[in-house]
């Protein structure tokens, strides 16, 4: 055996004798989707959308919307199928809340364009 510990238990190896760090995380849980001035913010200010908020805070798109509700935030009108409103048009990319045209995605549209003029004469 490699070494005693005082007690008189024989130990295979060193291991047992250095000394274990635990770490701990502490977790205080909020529901976020119960905080008017949270739901507010993400929602009405950022324009995330009732999914955004639910992936974020690790909860339900129904507890999100109850939450809503609850504070009186009006919910935006769904889009058409196809046309989120938190989705970005080809052709755009958002960068710090501000969106902008992409060159390269541009190009394709204007071609798309050009293509579609030319096939309707």
């Amino acid at each position: 055996m490699a070494g005693q510990i005082a007690t008189g238990r024989k130990v295979s190896s060193n291991a047992a004798l250095e000394a274990q760090v635990v770490d701990t995380i502490d977790f205080n849980f909020e529901q976020l989707w119960k905080d008017k001035h949270f739901l507010h913010q993400k929602y009405v200010l950022e324009g995330r959308s009732i999914a955004q908020i639910a992936t974020e805070i690790l909860s339900s798109r129904a507890s999100v919307r109850d939450g809503l509700i609850e504070f009186g935030i009006k919910r935006r009108v769904r889009g058409k199928p196809g046309k989120r409103p938190a989705q970005v048009p080809y052709g755009c990319r958002m960068s710090d809340g501000l969106m902008f045209q992409h060159e390269g995605e541009q190009k394709v549209l204007s071609v798309i364009l050009k293509m579609s003029a030319k096939d309707s004469h």
